[in-house]
């Protein structure tokens, strides 16, 4: 059976994250690879490697074969059912610490939702952030698809975080509790979404998407279908209930969106805030909406 090195050299043309791969049919880590080029994979690992490197050809990425993908520094359990969690998206993260940074002197309570969670990789992030003040948080996940949900489950359960999991489709279905909550508990309302955005012309232009379950990622004609019901769907609830909660709502958006969202906002939020934050490859990437000037 072949040595490490010999499989470096023969498959070096065929797969971008090769010594990731041959990792993972081996079950060591990347470091070992280099440091035992003389290595054997027996003969089943051999197969697995070829099987791999057949799938990897297809637009597999390493996440998807390995079914884990890291976020925020922590590791996530992904499947068919879940978008693998991207870089771009700790920006979410990021800016919830802020927030909650500078309330944290504040014994003001938040009820954060994350709306399309996914593999539960925003909240559970979040929440290992900020073990100090999650007495002043409680959060609620949501997800259309069951399987998903047991995924981000397995997540949180793992990270030993608490999450209320619900099944769920957008704001709607959540209306009696959330109303419930910011009139007994809670002061604030903060709301984050990674909704499916990309249009059918950018899912079939991007390769490297077409392994990812298509309802994690195409969001109608202008990638803001989901994201115009959800905003249309809080509007409803405000001027339904008149309330007065602060209101804090993030959304991973594609930068080519940024000249779109303003009117959608100015339709059912008029009275809010907008500003767009941009990621770490300067795109414009997450839309803050809030009603705190």
């Amino acid at each position: 059976m072949p040595k490490i090195k010999t499989l470096l050299q023969k498959y070096n043309q065929d797969c971008a994250f090769l010594p990731e791969l041959i990792a993972l049919t081996i079950k060591h880590n990347k470091e070992f690879i280099y440091s035992h080029p003389r290595h054997n994979l027996n003969l089943i690992q051999y197969l697995r490697l070829v099987y791999y490197l057949h799938l990897a050809k297809k637009n597999y990425s390493l996440a998807r074969l390995a079914k884990h993908k890291e976020f925020f520094g922590w590791d996530f359990s992904v499947n068919k059912h879940t978008l693998i969690p991207r870089p771009e998206t700790e920006l979410i993260v990021e800016e919830l610490l802020k927030l909650i940074d500078r309330a944290q002197s504040s014994q003001t309570k938040n009820l954060l939702i994350d709306i399309g969670t996914g593999s539960g990789c925003i909240p559970i992030a979040f929440l290992k952030q900020i073990k100090n003040h999650q007495n002043k948080i409680e959060v609620l996940a949501t997800d259309i698809s069951s399987p998903a949900l047991k995924i981000a489950q397995r997540n949180s359960q793992k990270h030993k975080t608490q999450i209320k999991f619900i099944q769920a489709n957008l704001f709607a279905p959540l209306e009696k509790i959330i109303t419930q909550k910011l009139s007994n508990q809670f002061d604030n309302l903060i709301i984050t979404a990674n909704l499916p955005y990309l249009t059918p012309e950018q899912f079939l232009k991007e390769p490297s998407v077409r392994r990812e379950p298509k309802t994690a990622l195409l969001g109608g004609t202008d990638g803001l279908e989901l994201y115009t019901k959800l905003l249309k769907q809080i509007s409803a609830w405000r001027a339904k209930n008149n309330t007065k909660n602060k209101l804090h709502i993030f959304l991973e958006i594609d930068p080519a969106q940024a000249k779109i969202l303003p009117k959608i906002k100015q339709k059912y939020l008029p009275d809010m805030f907008l500003s767009i934050k941009k990621d770490l490859a300067g795109q414009k990437r997450l839309a803050h909406l809030t009603n705190q000037a």
